[in-house]
């Protein structure tokens, strides 16, 4: 699995992705994050269905 840098603070171990996890929600899931995931989520969209 590929590893941002921001992960390095966590275990490699599998209870290391609840943390990833916990972390991404709280410091990641901000109005700017939300708004690019569903513009990209609109174009794939668009990109299926056209």
């Amino acid at each position: 699995m590929p590893k941002l840098a921001w992960m390095e603070q966590f275990s490699d171990k599998l209870s290391g992705i609840s943390e990833i996890l916990e972390y991404s929600k709280k410091n990641l899931k901000t109005e700017a994050n939300l708004k690019e995931i569903l513009n990209i989520n609109l174009q794939i969209k668009n990109y299926f269905y056209s």
